[in-house]
């Protein structure tokens, strides 16, 4: 995907991306690991850390373009510091 120039979409975009990744590692593997009774965190959150799977999936080009991807079309780096900004300030707030 050719990503190239700084927009408020990709910032959008980004942030999305990396909120559910977050969320994902952070909370989904933290309720796996830390609860005594493991089978019930599956039984109950077992759909929501499945469609969060799907969805860090379906943004893997996202993912690429603001961490891997070296050319000229990847996200700016100036997008990507404001997602990742961005997507801890949300996922703080949603902790708390």
């Amino acid at each position: 995907m050719e990503f190239g120039t700084s927009s408020p979409m990709f910032t959008a975009l980004a942030t999305l991306a990396l909120f559910n990744l977050f969320s994902l590692v952070v909370v989904g593997t933290n309720k796996a690991i830390n609860d005594d009774a493991r089978t019930k965190v599956f039984d109950i959150f077992g759909f929501q850390i499945l469609l969060c799977c799907v969805l860090v999936f379906v943004n893997l080009p996202m993912y690429q373009g603001m961490f891997f991807q070296k050319d000229s079309g990847k996200i700016p780096a100036s997008v990507t510091l404001r997602s990742i900004a961005f997507a801890l300030l949300a996922s703080t707030l949603a902790m708390y």
